[in-house]
């Protein structure tokens, strides 16, 4: 408001007010949408990619190889030197006789699985190592299963079975060698405690796994060492000559037990 210079009242003014105006953008503008309001917007996020992808598991795999080599070379070298240990005498009786047969069985057994399992492998490793192409794989479950296959299971299922031969072979040297029959009885049980402790854990932490398990470890190899012998005569030769010692053990058992008896 001014004052008037001749009738000395207020006169008042409109004082202009400046309204800022704001550019109507391209969601808001009638225009921009044509007639295409109730569109959905298209998604910008990419689809999730559906194919796995590849890896060389070639390091991890040696690694699982060398895992067994080691303790099986000193359990190997351990039956080798125990697997004579028990001598066979004449007339020792039944019991004494048949623990020292089975003892020295035992042990042989050991012996001999643990050697295909140092020697499984070492080769599985060196083939590692020389691969002149890189192999790949979505997992090392399935790097296992594509190009170690065979390999992997006989190296675990003699290495295993090794371990529980000898456990249960120096088992029955405690029981026959220790003169008290509460101790030679006591050091039995520990031997058999820890060789069903060890087959438990087996059972355990590789059933439902790529591992398989202690029940269905043996079905896979002798599958797969039936379906190599019919591809190479090496294999099948292993093949019967474990079948025939088997069977003549089972066969010429009775004349062993007749003869201790007499």
């Amino acid at each position: 408001p001014n004052l008037h210079p001749t009738t000395s009242t207020y006169v008042t003014r409109p004082v202009p007010i400046a309204i800022p105006s704001f550019p109507l953008s391209a969601a808001t503008s009638p225009s921009s949408n044509d007639g295409k309001d109730d569109e959905e917007e298209e998604p910008t996020t990419d689809a999730p990619k559906t194919t796995s992808e590849q890896h060389d598991y070639s390091t991890s795999a040696s690694g699982l190889f060398g895992n067994i080599r080691v303790p099986a070379a000193l359990f190997a070298g351990a039956a080798a030197a125990a697997a004579f240990a028990l001598p066979i005498e004449h007339g020792e009786g039944v019991r004494v006789g048949l623990i020292k047969r089975f003892y020295a069985l035992l042990m042989m057994g050991a012996l001999s699985s643990q050697t295909v399992a140092v020697v499984v492998s070492t080769l599985a490793m060196g083939a590692i190592t020389t691969q002149t192409t890189t192999r790949l794989a979505p997992s090392l479950h399935l790097y296992m299963r594509q190009y170690f296959d065979f390999e992997w299971i006989s190296a675990r299922l003699h290495f295993l079975a090794g371990v529980l031969m000898f456990s249960t072979a120096v088992g029955l040297r405690a029981w026959i060698t220790i003169s008290c029959p509460v101790f030679s009885k006591a050091a039995l049980g520990t031997i058999l405690s820890a060789t069903f402790l060890c087959f438990s854990f087996w059972q355990q932490l590789e059933a439902g796994s790529f591992m398989d398990g202690a029940w269905r470890l043996p079905i896979r190899y002798f599958a797969a060492l039936w379906k190599k012998s019919q591809t190479s005569g090496l294999f099948a030769v292993s093949l019967i000559t474990t079948i025939a010692t088997v069977f003549y053990v089972l066969l010429n058992f009775s004349h062993v037990y007749q003869y201790l008896l007499n």
